[in-house]
């Protein structure tokens, strides 16, 4: 089946020269599944780039680019008239796994273990790189069309920084703040947005497992079409407000009960002290 896209030039150019649309073909794809798979991989890609900034505010053209064509080629879908490579034996015996589902709702690594609600099915797991960070990635779809997203992220080469979870253009942020009782560990943020025809609501989350080792989890959900007039200076109307305060908070309950774990008596120490770094 054979997709079109329009896309920065710039990824066109790693493999079909400067055009402003590319055609994407995956065996069995139609327009819905390349939808789904690279809107996901937007947000992965944007979620890579502004985590290799100092700031977490400023996204990388040529990271995004390329993260985004590492995600999207391996989802299966490659330019018209490029085969994807197929994965060799040997590299799929040798890769190292960050983390594994212990059951059809749980997945565990980094020392953590995340229980989804049994009303998600699991579509999706990938690993795969981006320049020295190694992904692994669990997606879960509900049946209120929302979707769980969580990726198990290793860096080789840098050390994360521990910023605030990161809301850029199109969305809006709408409400953060950090875990419970695992503190700074966890940093979260809820966010909308409006693209094209669309309203979409989202909570998003780091969790600092250690230097090198961090989880994102994102839950992104339908907001419903607004309804009457939006009150002055305000984009959102009465019955999306209560639709994302709602959510928010009951996403917030769930992060919550998922990392449960503050730091440790030393760290607690050091903290206290404002002495050495934050590990």
């Amino acid at each position: 089946m054979k997709v079109t896209r329009y896309i920065f030039c710039l990824i066109v150019l790693l493999f079909t020269g400067c055009a402003h649309t590319a055609v994407w073909e995956k065996t069995g794809g139609n327009q819905q599944s390349f939808d789904l798979d690279s809107r996901e991989c937007e947000f992965i890609a944007q979620q890579l780039s502004l985590q290799q900034s100092e700031t977490g505010k400023r996204i990388d053209p040529m990271f995004y680019n390329k993260s985004y064509i590492e995600c999207i080629t391996a989802k299966g879908w490659s330019p018209k008239g490029v085969a994807p490579e197929p994965q060799k034996e040997s590299d799929a015996e040798t890769v190292t796994k960050l983390a594994a589902l212990i059951s059809i709702n749980n997945v565990s690594g980094f020392g953590q273990t995340i229980t989804v609600p049994d009303t998600y099915r699991l579509v999706e797991n990938k690993h795969f790189t981006s320049g020295p960070t190694i992904i692994e990635q669990f997606l879960w779809k509900g049946e209120d069309a929302s979707f769980i997203n969580i990726l198990f992220q290793e860096n080789t080469a840098a050390t994360f920084k521990m910023i605030p979870y990161p809301v850029s253009e199109p969305y809006v942020l709408y409400t953060s703040g950090q875990g419970d009782t695992a503190q700074e560990q966890l940093q979260w943020a809820t966010f909308w947005g409006h693209i094209d025809s669309d309203w979409v609501m989202s909570t998003g989350a780091y969790y600092y497992a250690s230097k090198k080792e961090r989880i994102i989890v994102a839950i992104t959900k339908p907001l419903g079409q607004p309804s009457g007039e939006s009150p002055q200076n305000v984009t959102l109307t009465r019955n999306q407000f209560m639709q994302i305060e709602e959510f928010s908070s009951k996403w917030q309950t769930w992060l919550n009960k998922q990392f449960p774990e503050g730091p440790g008596l030393w760290k607690k120490i050091k903290q206290a002290l404002h002495y050495g770094d934050l590990y």
